[in-house]
Parts: C-alpha cells; structure tokens; sequence
C-alpha cells in the first residue's frame, strides 16, 4: 500500500471519530422531544407574568438555567428549566412548543441546576400542609437527607398612590431518614432528637465560626455529620 492510501486511510478514520464526538455533543444540546415521552408535560402552558407583581416566582434570581433532568428512566441534559416556587412546578422553556411548558410533577423526579442547586421529588410528608407537588431543594445526602421546602406566598399593597403584589418568602428544614420526616424547628430541637451531645457540638461549630441563623445550610450539614461521626466512634 502506498503512503498516499494510507494517509487517505487515517484521514477518514479520523474525521469518522471526530465526527462521532460531535454527534455525540449535538445529542447532549437537543431540546426534548415531548411526544417521545409521553406524560412528561402536562399540557398546561405556564402563565404571563402578572404587571402588578414586583417579585418573581422562581427560586433563582434567574428565570431559566441549563439543567440535568431525571424523568422515570431517562435522564436529559442541557435544558432549560426553572421551579416556581409559589406554584411548586419545574417549568421548561420549550422551542418545539415555543412556550413555557409546565412540566408533569408526578412523573419527574430530579432536576439539577448549573448554580448547583438540586431539586428532588419526594412522595409523602404526610404532616406538613405545604408539600403540594413534593419538590424540595437537597441540601445534603449522607446517612440522612437535609431537604428545605422554598415557599412565597403573594402579599398586596395597597395606598391611595399605588397598588402592587409581591411575595414573602419562607424556607422549612426537614431531616429524612428511612421515610420518616424530622422537621427542623430549632437546632435544639434537632440536637435533642438526634441524640447529640450538646455541649460537645456546640463548641465543634464555635471553631467552625458556624451559626444556626447566618449559616442554616451548613450549620444543619455538620449537626448531621456530627451525629454520624459520632455515633460511629461510640
């Protein structure tokens, strides 16, 4: 074989490889086809934005952001996606539809955000009145699961020279461990709950400059690491 056939040779073989990976990263960056899955969306197109609201509904300052999403057995990347949380739905922005289509909270069940926020479906938290749709933020996954539950109720304004809308926000903590949900009402509360020992933990945090009010995210994360940790040694 002449070095010309050869080289002709590695050349295809090359572009074929190339060629492949590109393909590979176009699959990664199409959009979702809905009739492929069914019962992904609902159907329901996501409403206009109110005039009279000052806030938004959204979890992140950012109405959408590229996102991995987990749906029974398929897994999709690069969409973009939001979650309302006044409404407790996972919204994407649809080309194909070229709409803001609300997503079938039944059937997702995982949605990670390029900000890093996680968000995840649980099914039961029978005695909390705001699980709605069962998406909570996961904060932590260790022995235990530290969700929070992001809430924004509408408020009105109203005086002679205006009238306007605009949300108050909440956050609730919750420890899940087989099933059984712990809502996190006070770090006290908790550390009683989990059997730790007080006075030790709070001078672990106290070196970690950790507190309850200005850290809640982490300040929870090393009160169950703390409890793991521990309950290990013993």
């Amino acid at each position: 074989m002449s070095r010309f056939h050869f080289s002709i040779i590695i050349f295809f073989c090359i572009s074929n490889v190339i060629f492949g990976q590109n393909n590979d990263l176009q699959k990664d960056y199409k959009e979702i086809k809905f009739g492929k899955y069914p019962g992904l969306q609902t159907g329901a197109v996501y409403p206009s934005k109110d005039p009279l609201l000052r806030d938004e509904p959204t979890l992140a300052e950012k109405q959408f952001q590229e996102s991995k999403l987990e749906y029974e057995d398929f897994h999709f990347d690069r969409q973009l996606i939001k979650y309302d949380i006044f409404m407790d739905e996972l919204v994407i922005s649809s080309q194909q539809f070229q709409n803001e289509i609300i997503l079938n909270a039944d059937l997702v069940s995982y949605a990670e955000f390029t900000d890093g926020t996680i968000i995840v479906k649980r099914h039961l938290n029978p005695s909390y009145k705001h699980h709605r749709n069962g998406f909570y933020r996961l904060v932590w996954s260790g022995e235990y699961e530290l969700l929070s539950k992001h809430r924004k109720e509408l408020q009105r304004f109203s005086s002679p020279s205006e009238y306007y809308k605009f949300f108050s926000t909440h956050t609730d903590y919750f420890v899940l461990k087989n099933e059984e949900w712990i809502p996190v009402e006070s770090p006290n509360q908790l550390i009683k709950v989990l059997d730790v020992d007080k006075k030790e933990f709070k001078k672990h945090v106290r070196g970690l400059n950790l507190k309850f009010k200005r850290n809640k995210d982490e300040f929870l994360i090393e009160l169950l690491k703390f409890s793991t940790n521990t309950r290990k040694a013993q």
